[in-house]
């Protein structure tokens, strides 16, 4: 079972690595609240891929793919949400602290439901993990289940190697640096959520 835990910890740090809006917002909580706050922002994104590992694991994707209304429309909620987000990191403004990162407004509950709630919102994942999983030799529950530990364990690795990362530049970076980082960011995560949206309404009205 080991080999199997192995294969599913290399499968999550892949998945998680990509830099899309889930990374961007996971450096910029970094950089308002410390490492702590980034790591618990992965832990949100890191529960979700969980989560969808775990349905691909019990076969339930091959259901979810005759219901393609239902991954559209989340893909539009969720594009809306991180245009939101993004907008709000590009017209705040910074109150840096001596140790380069902002006070931390937003509680532990909140930091933590905010990426996993948008991680969940790309259902697509749980097809990315299904042809992984057929790949890897899954072949029943207990293998599915390291498999799926091993997910969780490769995309935490991810995101406290990204936030211990940020953590370590933000503390050398004035603020005004700071402060572009945060206005750039949200321009970032506005593009993705605009990408996002468009390509559900085109897909809508095709």
């Amino acid at each position: 079972m080991a080999v199997t835990w192995w294969k599913g910890l290399i499968l999550g740090f892949s998945i998680a690595a990509p830099l899309g809006p889930i990374g961007l917002l996971c450096i910029k909580r970094t950089l308002e609240g410390g490492r702590w706050r980034g790591i618990l922002s992965g832990l949100g994104a890191a529960s979700a891929d969980a989560i969808y590992g775990s349905l691909a694991a019990f076969g339930l994707a091959t259901l979810l793919e005759h219901y393609t209304w239902f991954h559209t429309w989340m893909q539009v909620l969720g594009g809306g949400f991180i245009i939101y987000l993004g907008t709000r990191f590009a017209i705040s403004k910074t109150a840096v602290k001596e140790n380069g990162s902002e006070p931390a407004k937003a509680g532990s509950g909140k930091v933590y439901l905010t990426t996993f709630l948008l991680t969940l919102s790309n259902p697509v994942t749980i097809f990315a993990f299904l042809g992984m999983f057929a790949g890897a030799g899954v072949s029943n529950g207990s293998s599915a289940f390291f498999l799926v530990l091993g997910i969780f364990s490769g995309s935490m690795a991810w995101w406290i190697t990204l936030a211990m990362l940020t953590h370590w530049l933000g503390k050398r970076l004035n603020g005004t640096v700071l402060s572009w980082v945060n206005r750039l960011a949200g321009v970032a995560l506005v593009g993705f959520g605009i990408w996002s949206v468009a390509s559900a309404v085109i897909y809508l009205i095709k």
